[in-house]
């Protein structure tokens, strides 16, 4: 014992435990986000008089530190000067204020320098349940960056996170050799798009100081650009508004000799600049460059303006220094034209290139030019190399090939090389695939490249694919056309590549990005029109620089079921599956759906058995608008989507919207999971209303304004909605879901819990509760919160409860956080936040049992416990409520750990207690059980300091903790592992035959120990074990995901 004991305190010693709520300590700031949170944060309110500071410095002197505010409800006072909590820029409140917050305030702060400090003071009363912060190190906004030969890549602040709301930084490159230039490329950009670039943006400058007559070109979206400096110098800012975020954007940048002036460039649609050499200044003499301007748009062509020309020369005689303009992306293509002296001109290319030339002689210079470049939107006829065969080629089922010019010999400088592959059959696709390629390399493939667009090559066709280099990826397109560009620059070549394709209608790929565009394009599941497969997870996201974008249901066949189970699809409103749901379907669908902003995520899911034909898909983007107000509406057995006229843009004025819903099903089910309205006291002047009928004269099942939500169930298979507004204000107006729902005898769907104990069981209980159903119980209570003990329970179980469960939620609708779902014979104990709790049982199509039975409590009880703890052989902690900090109270808290493997058992390692010491431990305790819950054997329990070390027999392992009504102390912490069956010590436990770790009695014997130097040596022995054990109690503060460098003096030593 003794031995386990010194080496537990070891390990602990070496890491350090907390509480999300401790304060008055360090933290270190990593770049993935950590989380600082009140004292006592979600589940107790912050306490009176509290004097709280954080210190969080970031791990790299040279970062910032980012802190956004998740959640605030703290007590609202003018000008904060009750409890606050406050913010400044350096490490103590001696540095500048960054801001004060009180309320519910949302917001992000910035350190300028390499540490932020956090200040939270309470007063004598209005106890509240405080804040949660988020945090992270980053980028600083703004700052000087040394340049040289090496590349080095920068990222913008937040990176890859997300980018803050309302910044303004400036970054200033310097070369550090004066005799060099700089260059930027950009590698990857997710900044807001807008035309012009009006709200999120990068603008680059030729200069430190941002003059205009400087200015290199501003960009957003996804441009990823390329820049050089004219002298010494760089300038990049980067702004954001209030609107929406993206994750930002990186590029690297190096230095080269100033006469080295040869790059190729990408147009944009904003417009771009470049300058000569040493602008605004004189360049140098004996200059040969050439800048090469390609668009990523076979069908744009690129358009060049000299705005800005002094230049050796009297024009049109320009035979000493001169800027010639080529229509191609050589000095051998067409010229357009020679500038020198003050000359402007603007010239247009003939295809996707052009390419720019300035020479230098000896003699004078001057101050040389300024030129902008950007996309034209005319389809011009694009002349293409004389080796690249027939353009116009069709794919079979057996393949073709496509290769470079001289393949397998090096193609030539300044190749451009247009091929458009079609197939005349029905409902197949192009598929390519590169067997070979070798081509030369750099990091956007701006020199040589492979470019495959979607469809005959125009404007608005998608890009597949880009590569270059020895990459040989395979693509294929989502109609009958594809089309392949391959262009080289005037420098390296290579041996080229040899390209497959073929005709196919089997799926290459499931899932991509794509970009919505005002044109109507489509989206199939894998193998349309034939039967999609099995076992198949395909997610796309779809987004535009546009308002929004509309999604039709062209054709759609799935396997049906309810609830959308089995094969389905999901949009949701985001770039993640996981974002705002929009929509699930299953079975057969025509219908269209207007998304909520520029983004839109679908997620198509078969599982392993039947299969269907499939759907069919058109994406629009475009400033689309809901008009509807009314109508005869079909309820299914999956949610549909009603939303007021022009959601999410303000309704208008003197509406009255009347839509009335049916189901082939028992009821309807109606949730309005978004509403903002104007409010009013009953909700007299605009309003939505729900009705338990056919009608506006049925009775009323609720009525909402403000921001309320809500979700009802008709008694029958008939339900109204009306919409009413007034001649004065609006707001956003709502978003509800609507589905036929099948239910029976479920019974009171309202209950009241209070401090005696209530009772809910499953429809048909202690009988088997019948197929497909779907129960909704809310509980309610005047009181704090609401406990639920789950009594018995025989549900048929299957991994993950999909089949029948009850799911319990913590708060008034199936939307709120869910507290657990169980299903099997398991019973569990759950702890609500608030006043409300929301029960649901569903019942598939299969197989029955006996349901569930349990009770239902109202009064002050404390969240805790864990049912869905997994063990690994890291290990992970267990601690008390509020531990360093004494437990609360009547608490009773459970915790069921899992190996998820019937080879593994659990180990659990007592690391320190402290807890109510009486005989029999019928005051406060915990226990501990060989098995998922309290009906299987007990290991032992437990008061008072004892700390015992325990194996499970199996691969679970079940923790019970209960404190009465008086005396609380600091609580305890556990350790919990797995562990092969084979590796578990073969050793008695305790380490001394009679010292009961069940009654902490030290019955031993002293006889052996005064006789002989063996026993000497286990009393030595022991009494360390007594040492250490008796110096257990901790108090480390923490919070989650940071390292503390410094704690405060509350600490206590090992």
């Amino acid at each position: 014992m003794g031995v386990r004991l010194f080496l537990s305190a070891v390990l602990v010693s070496v890491v350090l435990f907390a509480t999300a709520d401790s304060c008055n300590v360090t933290l270190i700031a990593r770049g993935s986000p950590s989380n600082l949170t009140s004292p006592g944060y979600p589940y107790k309110n912050y306490p009176s008089n509290l004097d709280c500071w954080w210190r969080i410095d970031a791990s790299n002197k040279d970062s910032s530190i980012f802190v956004k505010v998740l959640d605030s409800v703290i007590e609202t006072s003018k000008a904060c000067v009750y409890d606050s909590l406050s913010f400044y820029d350096g490490p103590n409140s001696t540095d500048r204020s960054l801001g004060r917050l009180c309320g519910n305030g949302r917001t992000t702060f910035i350190s300028t320098g390499s540490s932020i400090y956090i200040l939270f003071k309470t007063d004598g009363d209005h106890e509240l349940k405080g804040f949660n912060l988020e945090f992270y190190e980053s980028t600083k906004c703004g700052g000087d960056l040394i340049a040289t030969p090496d590349k080095t890549t920068f990222q913008s602040p937040g990176y890859p996170n997300q980018y803050f709301k309302n910044m303004n930084c400036s970054w200033f490159l310097t070369a550090k050799d004066p005799n060099d230039t700089i260059v930027v490329q950009f590698d990857h950009m997710d900044v807001q798009s807008s035309s012009g670039c009006v709200d999120d943006s990068v603008t680059v400058y030729n200069d430190h100081q941002g003059d205009g007559n400087q200015f290199l070109g501003t960009f957003c979206g996804y441009s990823t650009p390329r820049f050089q400096s004219s002298k010494t110098k760089l300038r990049i800012d980067f702004k954001t508004h209030g609107s929406q975020v993206g994750s930002g954007f990186t590029f690297h940048y190096r230095t080269v000799e100033a006469g080295v002036c040869n790059l190729t460039m990408v147009s944009d649609v904003n417009p771009l600049y470049i300058v000569s050499p040493g602008y605004p200044d004189a360049y140098e003499n004996d200059l040969q460059c050439v800048w090469q301007i390609y668009s990523v748009h076979i069908r744009r062509n690129v358009e060049i303006d000299v705005i800005d020309s002094y230049i050796e020369g009297d024009y049109p005689q320009c035979d000493n220094d001169s800027l010639t303009i080529y229509s191609g992306l050589s000095q051998k293509a067409t010229k357009l034209g020679t500038v020198c002296g003050n000359k402007t001109q603007t010239y247009t290319s003939a295809g996707i290139g052009m390419a720019v030339e300035f020479k230098t002689d000896d003699a004078v210079v001057n101050k040389g030019f300024r030129i902008r470049y950007s996309q034209t939107l005319d389809a011009p006829a694009i002349p293409t190399s004389l080796q690249c065969g027939t353009g116009t080629l069709t794919a079979h089922l057996s393949p073709n090939f496509i290769q470079s010019p001289r393949y397998p010999l090096n193609y030539r400088d300044n190749s451009l090389c247009i091929w458009t592959l079609t197939t005349v059959l029905a409902n197949y696709m192009i598929r390519l695939e590169a067997v070979d390629s070798q081509m030369e390399s750099e990091v956007g493939c701006a020199y040589d490249s492979v470019t495959v667009y979607d469809g005959v090559g125009s404007s608005t066709s998608m890009m597949l694919k880009r590569w270059c280099g020895n990459t040989q990826p395979t693509v294929q397109s989502s109609g009958q056309s594809m089309t392949v560009v391959f262009k080289s620059d005037n420098s390296v070549t290579g041996k080229g590549f040899r390209l497959k394709y073929t005709a196919t209608s089997a799926p290459l790929t499931c899932g991509s990005h794509l970009i919505a565009s005002g044109s109507t394009q489509y989206l199939t599941s894998p193998g349309y029109p034939e039967n999609y497969p099995i076992n198949k997870d395909c997610v796309w996201t779809i987004t535009t620089n546009l308002r929004n974008i509309k999604i039709g249901v062209i054709d759609f066949h799935l396997e049906g079921s309810t609830n959308c189970k089995y094969d389905y699809l999901t949009l949701t409103a985001g770039r993640s599956t996981d974002s705002f749901p929009l929509q699930k379907l299953c079975g057969s669908h025509t219908s269209s759906y207007i998304t909520t902003g520029p983004t839109v995520t679908i997620k198509f899911h078969s599982d392993a058995s039947n299969t269907g034909q499939g759907f069919r898909l058109s994406y629009t983007a475009g400033s689309f608008i809901s008009t509807s107000c009314g109508g005869q509406l079909t309820a299914l057995y999956t949610d549909q989507v009603l939303t007021s006229p022009g959601f999410p843009t303000a309704y208008q004025n003197n509406l009255d919207c009347v839509w009335t819903i049916t189901t082939d099903l028992s009821r309807i089910k109606i949730s309005v999971t978004s509403l903002n309205m104007e409010s009013s006291s009953n909700c007299g002047y605009d309003f939505l209303k729900v009705f338990d009928g056919s009608s506006i004269y049925s009775s009323t099942l609720g009525t909402l304004c403000g921001s309320q939500t809500s979700t009802y169930y008709s008694s029958s298979s008939t339900a109204a909605i009306k919409f009413h507004t007034d001649g004065s204000n609006t707001g956003r107006g709502f978003r509800l879901t609507y589905a036929g729902v099948m239910t029976s005898q479920c019974g009171d769907r309202s209950l009241v819990a209070d401090t005696s104990t209530g009772y809910l069981t499953s429809p048909n209980y202690p009988a088997d509760y019948s197929n497909n159903m779907d129960c909704t119980w809310t509980i309610t209570t005047s009181l704090t919160n609401i406990k639920i003990h789950v009594l018995n329970t025989h549900l048929e179980s299957n991994t993950g409860c999909t089949y029948d469960y009850v799911k319990v939620y913590d708060g008034s609708t199936t939307y709120a956080t869910v507290l657990g779902t169980f299903c099997g014979t398991v019973t569990h104990n759950y702890v609500s936040s608030g006043t409300s709790v929301s029960i649901k049982f569903h019942s598939d199509t299969s197989n029955t049992f006996r349901g569930f039975r349990l009770a239902y409590t109202a009064g002050t009880f404390v969240q805790c416990g864990d049912n869905n703890l997994v063990a690994n052989s890291v290990g992970s902690y267990i601690q008390s409520p509020n531990y360093p900090l004494d437990y609360p109270n009547n608490a009773d808290c459970s915790w069921t750990i899992d190996t998820q493997d019937s080879d593994f058992i659990v180990s659990l390692d007592v690391i320190s207690s402290d807890l109510e010491d009486n005989s029999g431990c019928t005051y406060d305790y915990y226990e501990i059980y060989d098995g998922v819950d309290d009906s299987y054997s007990s290991l032992g329990r437990y008061c008072g300091s004892s700390v015992p070390l325990k194996y499970s027999t199996g691969q679970f392992m079940f923790i019970k903790f209960k404190s009465d009504g008086s005396n609380v102390f600091t609580g305890f912490q556990m350790l919990y592992t797995s562990m092969l069956k084979d590796t578990v010590p073969d050793i008695p436990d305790p380490v001394f035959p009679n010292f009961n770790t069940d009654t902490d009695d030290y019955d031993y014997d002293t006889g052996p120990i005064a006789g002989g130097t063996v026993g000497g040596i286990f009393f030595v022995i022991f009494l360390i074990a007594v040492v250490v054990g008796a110096n257990r109690r901790r108090n480390r503060p923490f919070v989650s995901m940071a390292t503390p460098t410094h704690t405060s003096a509350q600490m206590t030593k090992w």
